[in-house]
């Protein structure tokens, strides 16, 4: 199986955990994630605020799946503000034991470049977890544990600000890490090339040169 994440730019989540289902089944995902955060620190101010308000009604027609977890978060955060806080802790759920996968394909490749970035990178987290997975093209992208920004525009009209609204806590990859790949293959033309090599070695037969 070829998976193609070049030029993927990240999104939401649901899209991925659904290739990961047609792989592996749904009572394989909670075994997938292990790398994942335990849980993500939010700054509460009348910005995050009203920046998850407003991407609410996106969420709620492109990925109604999401919506309890993000109803969550943003019942948490306008608790934390009438109480006063400046930081509010939402814990993500915990990862379940799970089936680990198996009776998937006997290899899977995924092929990255630099735009294998936010959901794309938790993406990558859980399928490296599964077995007979390898990565070839160029490394992914990275981020840091920063994932949500607030933009702030100035009182001048000529620049605005965007600050960082919430930390990742607990996450196994680290700040600015990217994934590199076992096989780099710089441009289309290397990964076509590399693909033909590698079916015509299994479509031959043993002791065939391709």
């Amino acid at each position: 199986m070829v998976l193609d994440l070049r030029g993927n730019g990240g999104g939401a989540a649901a899209p991925g955990d659904a290739v990961l289902a047609a792989i592996w089944g749904e009572q394989a995902l909670p075994a997938l994630d292990r790398r994942r955060a335990s849980a993500s620190l939010w700054r509460v101010s009348d910005g995050a605020i009203e920046n998850l308000q407003t991407r609410r009604t996106r969420i709620a027609a492109r990925y109604p799946q999401e919506l309890p977890g993000f109803d969550r978060l943003l019942a948490g955060l306008q608790a934390a503000q009438r109480q006063g806080q400046a930081l509010y802790r939402d814990p993500l759920p915990a990862a379940a034991a799970g089936t680990p996968p198996h009776s998937g394909p006997a290899r899977i490749v995924a092929i990255t470049d630099g735009a294998c970035i936010s959901a794309c990178l938790d993406f990558m987290d859980r399928l490296l977890e599964g077995p007979g997975v390898e990565q070839v093209g160029q490394p992914t992208g990275a981020d840091t544990l920063y994932t949500e920004v607030e933009s702030v525009p100035l009182p001048s009209g000529r620049a605005t600000l965007l600050l960082p609204m919430q930390r990742l806590q607990g996450r196994q990859r680290g700040a600015l890490q990217a994934y590199a790949p076992r096989v780099r293959l710089e441009d289309t033309a290397a990964v076509n090339a590399w693909l033909r090599r590698e079916v015509a070695a299994v479509s031959l037969p043993a002791g065939t040169a391709p």
